[in-house]
Parts: structure tokens; C-alpha cells; sequence
């Protein structure tokens, strides 16, 4: 099919002023919780419920990445609408792309790494669970059930281990909580 571009098609304002307030405008939509004391198990927990509201975020994504190819926000919106739509593939890859592109988005990091942990690739998981938890060390008892699965798993456990000899900020307060989540903590 032909390849739609907003900004060729006039569709997009070529001011400064809007492109720079496209990825804005999409926060409000999304109305995300910047404090992340919950885990983002889904996007309806980042305010796109309605299919008003997806369709308009979508929207404005594309919009933010017609300007900026490498937004890290606009490619976890969509990888968000496209999870509240149902395409796990598509937000899949939108998440992975935003994580890879910025440590800072938190819901891409943490997205990324339950599904590295669900198809079993582990060190994945936990460089996504690392990168996750330099930035928002908080966030470390939502990982702590993967992250004592994979200290049992004698195959999974060597990267662990690896991760944590290199003086890893978290591994303190790991070490502390790990003895909840696992089943022999001798």
C-alpha cells in the first residue's frame, strides 16, 4: 500500500511550536502516572479505555514520529494502543523500539521485560529489569517474582549472577527481598 505521510499530505502544521507539542498533547490523552508506584500491566491502566481515545493517541503518535523518527514516548504510545487493541505483536516491537531508543520510558522497559521473561530470554529480561531499575528503583518488588524465578533456574541463574557481581545500584534491596520469591532460601 502507499505509505501515508501526514506532513507530505498537509495534515500536520509545519510550525515548530505544534510539532514540538504533538508528543505533549499525547501525555494528556494518555494521562500516564509519571510516579509508576504501580506496575503497567496493561495500557487501560494508563488511561486509553476508550476506542476514542486509542484512535486519537494513535493518531497523534504517528504524527510525533512523522517530525521525530526516534521518539522514544510517541513509539510507547503506540506500542500502548496497540496492546489495548489487542496487537501484542505490534506493541511488542513499538515497545521494544522505545525501550531501546530511551531508558527512561518506563512502561516500554518494564513491558520488555515480562515478555523476555514469558518466551524464556532471560538475559534480555534482565537487561530490561537492569536498565528498569537504575532509573526507578521502585519498581523492583513488581520485578522481584521474575527475578527470583530466573535465581532458581540453574540455566537462567549464571546471567543473573553476572548481573549482580557487577555492583548493580538495586543489589542490595535485592538481596533483601529475594528470599520472598524464591521456594529454597537456604
Amino acid at each position: 500500500g502507499p505509505i501515508i505521510d501526514p506532513v507530505i499530505n498537509g495534515e500536520v502544521g509545519g510550525s515548530p511550536s505544534s510539532q514540538a507539542n504533538v508528543t505533549d498533547e499525547i501525555d494528556e490523552q494518555v494521562a500516564e502516572d509519571e510516579d509508576m508506584t504501580e506496575a503497567p500491566e496493561s495500557a487501560s491502566q494508563s488511561g486509553l479505555r476508550e476506542p476514542e481515545a486509542l484512535a486519537r493517541v494513535d493518531q497523534l503518535a504517528s504524527q510525533a514520529l512523522s517530525h521525530d523518527p526516534l521518539n522514544a514516548r510517541a513509539l510507547r504510545m503506540l506500542g500502548q494502543v496497540a496492546y489495548a487493541s489487542g496487537d501484542e505483536k505490534r506493541s511488542k516491537e513499538m515497545m521494544r523500539a522505545a525501550a531501546d531508543r530511551s531508558l527512561h520510558e518506563s512502561s516500554a522497559l518494564y513491558l520488555m521485560v515480562k515478555q523476555s521473561f514469558q518466551d524464556s530470554d532471560y538475559p534480555a529480561a534482565l537487561w530490561y529489569a537492569d536498565a528498569l531499575l537504575r532509573t526507578r528503583s521502585g519498581m523492583l518488588p513488581h520485578l522481584m517474582p521474575m527475578l527470583g524465578r530466573i535465581a532458581e533456574d540453574p540455566e537462567a541463574s549464571a546471567s543473573l549472577k553476572h548481573l549482580i557481581t557487577r555492583d548493580s545500584p538495586w543489589r542490595s534491596h535485592f538481596f533483601s527481598e529475594l528470599p520472598k520469591y524464591i521456594t529454597d532460601a537456604r
